[in-house]
């Protein structure tokens, strides 16, 4: 696997979360949001979340026509 510092740095921190997330008693992905909207809410930022969770959905130009 290819890796460099920055990507190091953000399995570091990825690692650190998930191990939070675990002391909590949370899971990962409810954790992650909670912490950014608070990030939001201390900077006075706005942010608007999805409804939809996972998945992908496919660009209508990239889509098979055929």
């Amino acid at each position: 696997m290819y890796t460099n510092e920055l990507l190091q740095e953000k399995y570091n921190v990825q690692k650190k979360l998930n191990k939070q997330a675990e002391d909590s008693n949370e899971d990962y992905s409810y954790f992650i949001e909670s912490q950014v909207r608070s990030l939001f809410q201390k900077k006075a930022w706005n942010i608007n979340f999805s409804k939809r969770k996972g998945e992908y959905i496919e660009n209508s130009s990239q889509k098979n026509t055929g």
